[in-house]
């Protein structure tokens, strides 16, 4: 995967005049001049001695705010590529940048570069891949409590925007097995929190760590990425139009009053929050949980502060212990279709449910449609169509399922879910990708 990753890097910031510049913690020195052969120190040096050209907006940011140059002359330019060598790049801090075309940073080959972590305010087009980054990198005792990597938008200097966080290895400390609660609020980071239009984090492990991922703003695209050992929420979209495909949750500590959700959403000054897209995703409460003594038993995808429109919940895998499986609280014009959710084990307190309830204030919602799904259904809200929907019990699980105590949960060849289906808006593949065409099978699987 790295390498695939690698090589899309290098094509996507390929331009006429783009130059490639070198960053080695051990080799390197600052009076070099960042090439191969005689590289610069560390990236952190890079930034801080002024040897990036780029732009910023004039402040205090409005819409009648102009691009200002930054750094003239200085060596690396927009559409340029910084590579990182093994060894310790500091604490990254990225403030009025704008690209007119992506500044790549990434791993070299075969190369693990390090830092503490990254903060990066009123930026626009920066690529991040392939970097290790986490409180622990630090030569000093200094415990980054905070956000590792921090994408802000700000009002004085202005917003951020298409800033990708793409295969980076993100965590507060490598071994959280023996953490005691006091441990996790003294020294546990949250991971990527990013407040930039048309952003993407994909392809991150993101581990030990308190929140996941949160994205602020519209069009952020967030899949591949696995987030495993958390004490929050694992993924929490807050913008409008954004997608959250194909990513790993699991293994949530309780820690304090907190009701941790796999997935998070709430509207914000009484706006709705409008075509957000889940598709794909994996929920596990215990995955090989470090320390049992502390799981949580999570919610899996809670939307309970609407409004929410035009949302897509489709091809989703819940094996979880809690009621909340996916419940939508003021939803308008959502579908939930082809998703499997089941209980995690035989616990009948906490099955969990697919569920559709008015908003809060008791208004109701209009237009949804639940359909295709295999777990528990319950329907609310009068604005609700409901239909091809199974909801085994917990004896029943060996007649749908391969191995549901091994994780399994595509259909066996027997499976009551087989053609359950309706092919009214079903996705056109399933969480594998095979794609649905003779027949719609009940949940995220088609049979083989």
């Amino acid at each position: 995967m790295r390498v695939i990753i690698f090589t899309f890097l290098c094509l996507m910031s390929a331009g006429s005049y783009s130059a490639t510049f070198y960053i080695d913690p051990i080799n390197g020195s600052s009076s070099n001049d960042g090439s191969q052969e005689l590289p610069w120190r560390t990236l952190q040096e890079v930034i801080e001695n002024r040897l990036i050209e780029s732009q910023r907006w004039s402040a205090p940011y409005s819409a009648d705010s102009t691009l200002e140059n930054v750094n003239v002359g200085a060596p690396v330019k927009a559409g340029d590529t910084l590579v990182l060598m093994s060894g310790y790049h500091g604490d990254i801090a990225l403030d009025r940048y704008i690209n007119a075309e992506d500044i790549v940073i990434q791993a070299g080959l075969n190369q693990t570069p390090t830092v503490s972590s990254i903060f990066i305010r009123s930026s626009a087009r920066w690529v991040i891949s392939g970097l290790s980054v986490s409180n622990s990198h630090s030569p000093i005792a200094d415990f980054h409590t905070g956000v590792l990597v921090d994408v802000e938008s700000h009002s004085f200097r202005g917003p951020s925007s298409e800033i990708r966080i793409i295969g980076n290895d993100i965590f507060s400390a490598p071994d959280v097995s023996h953490w005691s609660v006091e441990d996790w609020a003294n020294l546990g980071s949250s991971g990527i929190d990013i407040a930039a239009e048309n952003s993407t984090v994909a392809n991150n492990t993101i581990y030990n760590i308190r929140f996941g991922i949160t994205t602020f703003d519209d069009h952020a695209y967030v899949y591949g990425n696995s987030i495993i050992n958390f004490a929050g929420d694992g993924m929490r979209g807050l913008g409008n139009y954004s997608e959250f495909n194909n990513n790993f949750v699991a293994n949530a500590f309780d820690i304090n009053g907190n009701h941790d959700d796999g997935f998070q959403s709430w509207s914000r000054n009484g706006q709705p929050v409008v075509g957000v897209i889940l598709r794909n995703n994996h929920f596990i409460t215990d995955f090989n949980h470090p320390n049992p003594a502390l799981l949580s038993n999570f919610q899996g995808i809670g939307a309970f502060d609407g409004f929410y429109h035009d949302w897509i919940v489709e091809n989703n895998v819940l094996q979880i212990e809690h009621w909340h499986g996916i419940s939508l609280y003021g939803a308008r014009n959502c579908t939930v279709i082809n998703n499997t959710v089941i209980d995690y084990n035989d616990d009948p307190r906490m099955r969990p449910w697919i569920r559709i309830n008015p908003h809060k204030n008791g208004t109701h919602g209009e237009g949804n449609i639940v359909r295709n799904n295999i777990g528990r259904i319950v329907i609310e809200d009068s604005g609700t169509v409901s239909d091809h929907n199974l909801s085994p019990s917990n004896a029943e699980f060996s007649n749908y399922f391969v191995g549901r105590n091994n994780f399994d949960l595509h259909l066996n060849a027997q499976s009551p879910a087989i053609g359950a289906g309706s092919f009214k808006k079903a996705p056109v593949q399933d969480a594998d990708g095979t794609p649905r065409v003779k027949r719609i099978d009940a949940g995220a699987y088609q049979a083989r």
